[in-house]
């Protein structure tokens, strides 16, 4: 229905407090069809020698991202509920793959969980 990512919703911003620029981001998953908004910040930890930022997003994922020198970007991405849309997430960027029977278009009804 709206074609692209619709970049920075669904995501995480990371803005420069002095002068409002956006400096890095990450996308849960692009376009946004989904009413999927996060709406509340990831946490932020030291694990293992890790800088993190861990989401567990409204889409049933669980978001391991590296923050290391200012930069968001992706180490892992699994499952914390049942969810039944993406096929999987890219290893190296944590873009999803979608099941095409649950990518919503006009006048076709797509399911899918979890949902609003």
């Amino acid at each position: 229905m709206r074609p692209g990512d619709n970049l920075y919703a669904n995501g995480t911003i990371g803005i420069d407090p002095k002068t409002g620029e956006i400096k890095t981001h990450f996308q849960y998953h692009p376009n946004g069809n989904r009413d999927w908004d996060e709406v509340v910040p990831p946490m932020l930890m030291e694990l293992d020698g890790q800088d993190l930022a861990v989401r567990f997003a409204r889409n049933g994922w669980m978001y391991k991202l590296d923050r290391t020198g200012g930069a968001l970007s992706f180490i892992d991405g699994r499952p914390y509920v049942y969810q039944d849309v993406f096929t999987g997430l890219d290893p190296e960027t944590g873009r999803p793959s979608y099941r095409a029977e649950k990518v919503p278009s006009t006048g076709k009804r797509a399911d899918f969980c979890p949902s609003a």
